[in-house]
């Protein structure tokens, strides 16, 4: 049985092997993934869900799954995601995931 999905293979996963491996990489953190996203769609001044899931490239259906927290995804892999999705820099996702800028 062919586990491919039908537009080919799962693209490249390599963000999430280390190619960031400075110290501040490696601390550990608590995000709050539904906080980030929120904050991810005022900062990127997107109307929605479905703007956002495309900029972080992945389907609608995922963000709506992290939301209501049947997907989690860890805090390192969240904001890895979001910085190579979106180019913003790791300390600012970070305090936009732990009440930093953009509100408490």
């Amino acid at each position: 049985m062919n586990n491919t999905p039908k537009d080919g293979p799962l693209p490249s996963l390599n963000f999430l092997a280390g190619e960031h491996s400075g110290p501040e990489w490696q601390e550990p953190m608590d995000v709050d993934a539904g906080r980030l996203l929120d904050r991810l769609l005022t900062r990127l001044q997107l109307a929605d869900d479905a703007a956002l899931a495309q900029r972080l490239q992945v389907t609608p259906p995922i963000i709506k799954m992290i939301r209501e927290e049947k997907l989690a995804v860890s805090p390192l892999v969240m904001l890895r995601w979001a910085h190579v999705t979106t180019g913003i820099a790791f300390d600012e996702l970070r305090a936009l995931a732990q009440g930093g800028k953009d509100g408490a």
